[in-house]
């Protein structure tokens, strides 16, 4: 877990350095998850309102990036589904289009889980409620159980970007007390 820890201090410096953008600091870490929780896919992803946006992300079967700042769902529900959801393991998708016995919301499965094939999906989530500001999210195209070594590295990851952000919202509040005039 330490090595994990360290490549995404490694992606932070290179955002703070300006040699990685938010685009591109979001793939790389999805890239990495893929490789430390054998996933399908992973991806990093943002929640604007009501809104979910994909930051980044990365296909380890086609070895290639997703696209990032794809939206995922205009729809309230399935946005604040994913969120209160907090860090959790979803069931697998049940097979029957019409059930959702499985917990999984309509809007999510027809949006994003069934054209791109998702059988098992687990989440954690960037902040803390009400303060959810995004997700972290692992994906299998199998029916599969996730560890609680995999979704704790999944969290670790979400931790440390809700941690970053904040740092970054204080450092804005300060430059705001002590120079105002530079905000106008």
């Amino acid at each position: 877990m330490d090595d994990l820890r360290h490549f995404v201090l490694g992606i932070f410096r290179a955002l703070d350095a300006g040699t990685l953008d938010r685009a591109g600091a979001a793939r790389e870490l999805s890239r990495r998850l893929c490789k430390e929780v054998s996933c399908d896919r992973a991806s990093i992803c943002t929640l604007d309102g009501a809104r979910v946006i994909r930051l980044g992300g990365y296909d380890a079967q086609l070895e290639t990036p997703l696209a990032e700042d794809v939206e995922l769902s205009n729809r309230s529900p399935t946005a604040h589904h994913v969120a209160d959801r907090r860090m959790g393991v979803y069931p697998p998708i049940d097979p029957d289009p019409g059930s959702d016995s499985d917990g999984w919301p309509q809007a999510l499965r027809d949006l994003y889980l069934a054209p791109q094939g998702v059988q098992s999906l687990t989440v954690a989530a960037i902040g803390s409620n009400p303060n959810v500001t995004g997700f972290v999210c692992a994906a299998s195209l199998t029916e599969r159980q996730w560890s609680l070594a995999e979704m704790a590295k999944l969290r670790l990851v979400a931790n440390a970007i809700a941690l970053r952000r904040a740092r970054l919202d204080r450092e804005v509040e300060i430059q705001g007390v002590l120079a105002p005039d530079r905000g106008s």
